[in-house]
Order: structure tokens, then sequence, then C-alpha cells
């Protein structure tokens, strides 16, 4: 016990303003003669975030299996068509990485073959076939094309995950 004691206060001795100072520099000069703690010093540390960095990877991991609905068949001017804008919406979310498209539903405008398409959808959703439906609903090449009001998809998610 009194030994802990006495080289405690030997070590609250050497902690003065002075004795950091004189200790830093110390520690310093003799990591500026060995060029090789110098090296490493810088080396490895850089080493260690390339690793983390490779290994970590880069993007998401998780992918979602979706459907897409297309509820839009309206001609919206005389260069552009729904099936245009449908396309290039479909496009974007075939080329993400995030999503995996399972079935690709287009030009569901009756309401009947709408609520048929969606049930069956809303079974594979209950049966873990897919992650998700979206659904483009009518007029949305139109809105789109006139920025006459909000752009909105429906977009089903099983939330059981």
């Amino acid at each position: 016990m009194s030994t802990f004691f006495l080289s405690s206060c030997n070590l609250a001795r050497m902690i003065l303003p002075g004795a950091i100072s004189a200790l830093v520099t110390k520690e310093f000069e003799r990591i500026k003669a060995d060029k090789r703690t110098l090296a490493l010093m810088f080396i490895i540390p850089a080493l260690v975030l390339i690793i983390f960095g490779f290994s970590s990877g880069s993007g998401p991991t998780t992918m979602f299996t979706v459907n897409i609905i297309t509820r839009d068949s309206q001609v919206t001017g005389p260069l552009v068509n729904s099936s245009e804008l449908d396309e290039k919406l479909i496009d974007g979310f075939e080329n993400s990485a995030v999503f995996i498209m399972h079935d690709r539903v287009y030009n569901v405008t009756n309401d009947t073959a709408y609520a048929t398409c969606l049930n069956q959808n809303f079974n594979k959703l209950k049966h873990d076939d897919i992650d998700a439906i979206i659904v483009i609903p009518a007029n949305f090449s139109e809105t789109a094309a006139n920025l006459t009001g909000r752009l909105t998809l429906l977009v089903y998610i099983d939330g059981s995950d």
C-alpha cells in the first residue's frame, strides 16, 4: 500500500506544467531520432483507413423486390405519351441498386382490373414473394408534363421484416 502511495505521489510531482512540456519535448526528440517510428506513425493509420474503407463496401446492401402497377395510359401531348414517362420512371427503379423488379404490370386503367391486380399483389406481399408494391396513379403523366399538381406514387410496403 505504501509503495503505491509513494509512487503516486512521485507521479503527481512529475505532472506539473513544466514537467509535461519537458516530457513531451523529450518524447518528440526520441521519435524524431528514430525514423522507423516516425514512418510507422503515419503509415499504419493510413493503411488502416484504406483497409477499413475497402472492406466496408460502398452503397446500400439491402435490396427490395418490388412490383409496379401503372394506371396511367393517357396521351399527354403530341411529343410525350404516358408510356415514355412511365418507362423512364420504371427504368429508374430498374437501374437502381436498391430495387429488384419482380413483375411489371402496365396500363391497368379500369377499376375492376386494378382491384384484381392489386389483390394479387397483396397476396404476393403477404407470402413474402415481394417486399413492396409501387402504384403509378392515373393522370401521372399529365400531371408531370403540365406540372399542374403534386406527383404522387402509392407505395405499399411489407412492414413485417
